[in-house]
């Protein structure tokens, strides 16, 4: 391959099914194609996207697998994704954006500490009793995987707790771009188990007596804890998440 005369590479052209899923995924999230409404046809689809048959067909199977459509005999139907279904649509989609970690720190930052606060609003009992039952299975394991699916249970939990359907999507896709490297960073750490049920249980204190100040004061600490964690682990704050992925 000749390389421009400019010195730039040449950019990879994206596979058609890709583009094809690319698009009617743009379609759905958009609101454009609502819930409840029929994809066209792969012949139209076809004719639309100029490609064949069988490149329509891959790409409405990835649509199937995101959990954004069903198949009704012969008839696709838009349908409203869950939480988790959106959140790793979100998350694909920053990843592919070239999001860097300390885009996602700040991006928990500006959110996280909120969330508690909405959550000491509105948190029940059997929230309460939820959040206490994380902390004290987090509080008795030695693996480090299951500190680090305990750790994002729980916060996932306090954006549950909220109610609030954007928050719960928005702490979803931000855990998936993180999860893959918090492990490094767990293994890194001091004490990282016993830091993280400290931050948990002044958390559910907080919560318990509806203290919105507080549950939001702990949350930032648990998060400045996070960054430290990343320095300690050597992860660089300005390289981009989807080199974990």
């Amino acid at each position: 391959m000749n390389t421009p005369k400019s010195g730039l590479t040449p950019l990879k052209k994206r596979p058609a099914y890709l583009m094809v899923f690319d698009a009617l995924e743009e379609e759905i999230l958009s609101g454009r194609l609502a819930e409840g409404d029929s994809v066209p046809t792969e012949m139209a689809l076809c004719e639309q996207f100029d490609v064949q048959r069988s490149t329509v067909r891959e790409g409405i199977r990835l649509l199937e697998q995101s959990g954004l459509v069903v198949r009704n005999g012969k008839r696709l139907t838009v349908v409203r994704p869950k939480t988790e279904e959106a959140a790793e649509s979100a998350s694909r989609g920053l990843a592919r954006h070239g999001v860097r970690f300390i885009d996602v720190w700040e991006a928990n930052l500006a959110i996280l500490p909120g969330t508690a606060r909405l959550a000491a609003q509105k948190i029940r009992a059997k929230d309460r009793k939820r959040l206490s039952g994380i902390t004290t299975r987090l509080s008795t394991t030695e693996q480090s995987e299951e500190i680090v699916s305990l750790g994002i249970e729980y916060l996932m939990a306090i954006a549950e707790v909220t109610g609030n359907r954007v928050l719960g999507v928005m702490v979803h896709s931000l855990k998936l771009l993180l999860e893959s490297s918090l492990q490094q960073v767990i293994e890194a750490l001091p004490n990282p188990r016993d830091r993280i049920v400290r931050a948990q249980t002044e958390i559910n204190q907080a919560l318990e007596g509806k203290d919105a100040d507080q549950a939001e004061a702990w949350m930032l600490r648990h998060l400045e804890d996070l960054r430290r964690g990343y320095l300690v682990a050597g992860v660089d704050l300005s390289s981009e998440v989807g080199t974990f992925l």
